[in-house]
């Protein structure tokens, strides 16, 4: 089940606009997305984990993460 929502598109758009509140348009603050990795979900990921895994995504000098960024890691296989 992880697998299909990790490749549906949709369930990756929607569970990133969850966390783009306060980041202008197909953005999000890389705070927001630690602090999701780290408390929601079943899979949730230490905070050295999520710190690393944002910094893959290559925040701007701000700190927002772009989201075609993000969904082209979630949907990757590795």
């Amino acid at each position: 089940e992880l697998q299909y929502r990790r490749n549906d598109t949709n369930f990756v758009r929607g569970a990133f606009r969850v966390f783009e509140s306060g980041a202008p348009p197909g953005h999000i603050k890389g705070e927001s997305l630690v602090r999701a990795l780290t408390t929601d979900g079943s899979d949730k990921l230490s905070e050295e984990q999520a710190r690393d895994l944002v910094a893959q995504l290559e925040p701007d000098r701000d700190g927002l993460v772009n989201y075609k960024e993000y969904v082209n890691m979630m949907m990757s296989d590795s």
